[in-house]
């Protein structure tokens, strides 16, 4: 065999025909009640499998430690006041793959040797082309379909507070002299920790503190006006300052995510609510019912694009004893659709092999070794018949 027949997703066999011998296919499901008499090739039609990319983000919000007080102090509403966590499902990318169809494994057999006829497989064994290499592409289409724009992980607020104050307690010492009696104030200085809204108070003075200079210094409203470039880094300072006493008051925003794969073989008898995984808001992605999870599903709908054949290979049969060829898919088409909590997140118009109709390539023409053919071994479908 000439190597450059050879290539990481193919591998070529040569069978002998002739336009004087005869071929004989047959469905290897069958082969126990058929009588094989010569070597021949195994080559499989595909069907379609389903690959379901997740994506689902856990949103972490905690709390500021001032957050009861940010109305008070500093006029923000809708704060939140305690730590909360939530997932949600960011992303869906649906994508189709090949497989052999267990129920569609076929095998050639030639009955003469003659001239030579190549018959080109994909490394799964799916038929490919006959006398002809082609251009080979695997199915790598994918989409994205729903998506939420994640948050950004905030570090906690660092600042630089004394969280300490002076009190200054005051008692009278009384001294007696001869006709007279003096109270005298003796002061004693003590350091006493700072209430959570003294805390709060301070901050938030400092932040509007910040924000006022910087308007000043936005409107002109200063003594020495800087230049541009001065101006910009100190805007700058002041917005990373506030930045980072804001969320004491806001609170702060964290994420996470994680990834799972699901695949699954569409079937025309049960394309209905297939479940996929189950999602909670509270845990995420779960291979199993939980309390407070539902079903993600995919259900098929079958476009039925090629059911107006059924009438014609019908009538086919009719004048056609025993086809004998190659046999081929003319794939259907189906919009596959998620579904969680009776919303679509993700749809896609796909072509699924099995879904469709298998037809007979006559042998006359993989017997022409002048006549070249390609089939799409993603679906299984004729895709050209040309002259070499």
């Amino acid at each position: 065999m000439n190597s450059k027949y050879i290539n990481p997703v193919l591998v070529t066999f040569i069978i002998f025909l002739s336009a004087c011998s005869t071929i004989n296919v047959v469905n290897i499901n069958n082969a126990g009640d058929i009588e094989i008499k010569d070597n021949g090739v195994i080559y499989a039609l595909p069907k379609t499998g389903i690959r379901v990319e997740v994506e689902a983000t856990k949103l972490e919000i905690k709390a500021g430690e001032f957050a009861q007080y940010a109305e008070k102090y500093l006029g923000l509403t809708d704060v939140l006041l305690k730590d909360s966590a939530m997932w949600y499902i960011s992303n869906i990318n649906i994508t189709e793959f090949a497989e052999p169809d267990a129920e569609h494994y076929y095998y050639v057999e030639s009955s003469k040797s003659h001239s030579p006829t190549l018959i080109n497989l994909t490394e799964q064994g799916l038929i490919r082309s006959i006398n002809t290499t082609g251009n080979y592409k695997q199915n790598s289409s994918e989409h994205s379909f729903y998506s939420n724009e994640s948050i950004p992980a905030n570090t906690n607020a660092s600042f630089i507070m004394d969280g300490q104050m002076v009190k200054t307690d005051t008692s009278y010492r009384t001294i007696r002299t001869d006709s007279t009696s003096r109270r005298i104030p003796v002061y004693k200085k003590r350091l006493i920790e700072k209430s959570t809204e003294e805390k709060a108070k301070e901050i938030a003075k400092y932040i509007i503190e910040l924000q006022d200079e910087k308007m000043s210094l936005l409107i002109g409203d200063v003594e020495e006006f800087p230049d541009g470039i001065a101006t910009t880094k100190i805007i700058d300072e002041f917005n990373k300052i506030s930045e980072e006493y804001l969320p004491l008051f806001t609170g702060t925003k964290s994420s996470k995510t994680v990834k799972a794969v699901f695949e699954i073989t569409p079937d025309v008898n049960s394309a209905l609510n297939n479940v996929l995984f189950y999602f909670s808001p509270d845990k995420g992605i779960l291979n199993n019912p939980d309390n407070g999870a539902d079903p993600v599903s995919i259900t098929f709908k079958d476009k039925q694009n090629t059911q107006f054949l059924d009438s014609f290979f019908v009538h086919k049969d009719t004048l056609v004893n025993k086809p004998n060829g190659l046999f081929y898919r003319i794939p259907g088409n189906a919009t596959a659709e998620i579904t969680y909590d009776n919303k679509v997140l993700a749809s896609k118009i796909i072509r699924i092999a099995q879904f469709g109709k298998i037809d007979v390539l006559p042998a006359k023409y993989i017997q022409n070794r002048h006549v070249a053919i390609e089939f799409d071994p993603n679906t299984g479908a004729l895709k050209s018949i040309s002259r070499k």
